[in-house]
Formats: structure tokens, sequence, C-alpha cells
């Protein structure tokens, strides 16, 4: 929610942006909503990340993730480390402690954490719900023990072969203008859960 850090990580919205995509989605009848927030961002201290934390809030989401940061691999920011200067375990961890205690206090109980490589203090992910909306996805997609399909522009299919005890991933491109050029593409990719699933 600070203008100033999405410009650091390269997204092109605006805090409003994202208000107004949570009103957008209300008004469609969304009545579960997952908000993720990211502890430990390029040049954000502790009084940046609350004000991100209480802003979401006000939001009221039924499901609030708080991700440590982590650096991908392939990640621009990896590209780009020595430009900046990585949040410390320490101030990572008293974020990620205030995060628990707010969204807490709005009503929300752990329900599923993972690990990620990479991530700063060695800390981990923590999916939060209000009784009786946890995410099923967020389960499913962290025990590997059915297949997801993924729609949409950056999506990502898991297909899990319990036979072969095999997992696979299936992309989908990223730009939403390849993704609508490449749709019939995108589509065939997953012509493997037939076999996978017998469907």
């Amino acid at each position: 929610m600070n203008q100033e850090t999405l410009d650091v990580i390269g997204r092109n919205h605006t805090p409003d942006d994202i208000r107004k995509a949570m009103y957008l989605a209300r008004e469609c009848g969304i009545d579960v909503i997952n908000m993720d927030i990211i502890a430990g961002l390029p040049g954000e201290n502790l009084d940046m990340f609350k004000y991100t934390v209480e802003e979401v809030e006000k939001l009221n989401p039924e499901n609030t993730t708080v991700h440590t940061m982590s650096i991908k691999r392939s990640s621009r920011l990896n590209e780009t480390l020595g430009d900046y200067e990585l949040t410390d375990g320490d101030k990572v961890s008293k974020m990620v402690d205030f995060a628990r205690e707010t969204v807490m206090a709005n009503g929300k109980n752990p329900y599923y954490l993972y690990r990620q490589k990479n991530m700063l203090g060695n800390l981990e992910n923590v999916g939060y719900a209000k009784p009786g909306t946890e995410s099923l996805y967020n389960i499913y997609i962290m025990e590997e023990v059915q297949s997801i399909i993924s729609l949409g522009c950056g999506g990502v299919t898991k297909t899990v072969d319990r036979e072969t005890d095999r997992i696979e991933r299936i992309f989908n491109v990223k730009e939403p203008k390849d993704y609508i050029e490449r749709i019939d593409e995108m589509l065939k990719r997953k012509d493997v859960l037939r076999t996978i699933n017998k469907i």
C-alpha cells in the first residue's frame, strides 16, 4: 500500500487501484477474498509495513496471507540485487509478528504455512482466515495431493499423478495480449490432464 515500494518492485498499479479492485470484487458478489502481504520488501521499514497491513485489513478480506520476502532465481529483483539493501532478519521478524497480531485481532486464524528457498530471516509464509473461509486451493497446492487447473495470465497448473507419484507444472504466458492470442496453445498444454486424471 506504499506507492514508493510499488515503484521499486516494478508494479504498475497504485494503492488506490488495489482498493478499487477490492470494491469491484465485492460489487460482483465475491464473498471470500484473499489478500497477500509481503514482509521485507526492498526499502520498506517497519512503519511502512505496518501501514500496509492496516490498510489491507481496513478492506476486510476474509483471508490474509503474510509472505516473507523470498529472492526468486528468475526475478527482476534477483537480477538487480546489488541495487537494493535487503531487510535484515530481525526487522522482517518484527514485521511478521505485527501482521500476525493484527490479522488475528481481526478474527483470522492461521490455517496453512509453507516455506520457500531464500526467505529473509529464515521465516515462512502463513495464511490466515476467518472461520469457514479457509482456501482449499491454498491447502491443496501446498500439500500436492491433487491436480489444480489454473486459468488466466501467469497461471500455473499443477498436475499430480498419484499412480506414478509424479508432479508437473504447466505455465500460462504472463502477458494478457499473448494469452489471448495463444489461448488454443494454453488449452492444449492442459491435455495431459485427460490421461492423468482420466477425464
